[in-house]
């Protein structure tokens, strides 16, 4: 004898559901509906877990690293700009090196990465030269972006 086929749409209903963010599952903590929104696409929550996993890493918990940037790299392909200033903060961890999140970030408009690019030539710091050009260069530009946004950076 065969078994009656269950209907499965509630169960689809509840999950997406949960995964919009309009329902809660007891089971599922926190952490866990991070991970679904991140595996989603969703560049927010691809930044907030990068960052998640890149403090539990600092917590001396192995394995973490990768995982922090894998979803950082993530983020920045999604469009969220503020990951490649994360990404060059964490500094001999990936294969590519600071100075290359730091140029990606301020072509795309990042003042955080403006200032950071303008701090290495001004002290040939992080593998590359002096360059008072360069660093007058970007000091101007992320002034000129800080000034709009009120923010972060300012010369020393």
């Amino acid at each position: 004898m065969k078994r009656p086929v269950k209907h499965l749409w509630p169960q689809f209903l509840v999950a997406f559901l949960i995964l919009v963010g309009l329902a809660s599952f007891p089971l599922l903590s926190p952490g866990n509906r991070l991970i679904l929104k991140a595996k989603t696409g969703n560049k927010d929550a691809m930044f907030d877990l990068g960052i998640e996993y890149r403090l539990i890493s600092q917590a001396r918990v192995k394995g973490n690293i990768a995982s922090s940037v894998y979803w950082l790299k993530r983020s920045a392909e999604a469009g969220r700009i503020d990951a490649y200033f994360e990404l060059g903060q964490m500094r001999g961890l990936t294969p590519e090196g600071s100075i290359y999140w730091y140029e990606k970030g301020a072509e795309k408009g990042n003042s955080n990465c403006m200032g950071e690019l303008a701090k290495a030539y001004q002290f040939g710091i992080n593998g590359v030269l002096k360059d008072p050009a360069l660093s007058r260069k970007w000091w101007d530009r992320a002034n000129e972006i800080a000034r709009k946004n009120r923010g972060y950076p300012s010369q020393p």
